[in-house]
């Protein structure tokens, strides 16, 4: 059973202790994490919206998730692998403090507020990015061709490290 929706799904197993995974044609997946993981997202086109979590809970609500888009999870490292997923769309809640690598080919990935650091690479497409004004970070941002809107950087030691590298496209402040 989903933890989210609590409907009967494909496929429902328990990984660990607290860590849970559920996948389906529409994925509601939630995940308790114990320590600062390194979250990984792959996907080749698709729309990430990330937010973040009240708590240590990762959650996400995928449309359009295949079985094939499937958590690789290991002791210090969460993958979310939806590169065999056409345009997958989905809504993440990112505990603070994660690291969080995303990669992905075409498509349109907005952040609200981060909390957590980021590392993105995208070959086409909009990021878009709202700042928290209660936290500082320090940013690296690279648009080859295309848009990026003035972030002011202030790296401190407790900043949150966005780093961002599109090839065609836009960065823009949300």
């Amino acid at each position: 059973m989903c933890h989210i929706c609590k409907k009967e799904i494909c496929d429902c197993k328990s990984l660990q202790e607290k860590y849970y995974v559920c996948s389906c044609v529409r994925c509601h997946t939630n995940f308790y994490l114990k320590k600062t993981p390194l979250l990984q997202i792959f996907f080749v086109n698709g729309k990430m919206e990330l937010k973040n979590s009240q708590g240590p809970q990762l959650q996400w609500d995928c449309q359009r998730a295949s079985r094939k888009a499937f958590v690789e999870n290991d002791r210090s490292m969460l993958r979310l692998n939806f590169k065999e997923t056409t345009n997958v769309k989905c809504s993440l809640s990112i505990p603070e403090n994660v690291h969080l690598v995303v990669n992905g080919t075409n498509g349109k990935v907005d952040f609200e507020e981060p909390r957590y650091h980021i590392n993105l690479k995208l070959t086409n497409g909009q990021i878009g990015l709202s700042e928290d004004t209660s936290v500082k970070y320090a940013y690296n941002l690279n648009v080859n061709v295309g848009k990026l809107d003035n972030f002011i950087s202030n790296p401190t030691q407790d900043s949150y490290k966005i780093e961002m590298k599109l090839m065609n496209g836009m960065i823009e402040k949300n």
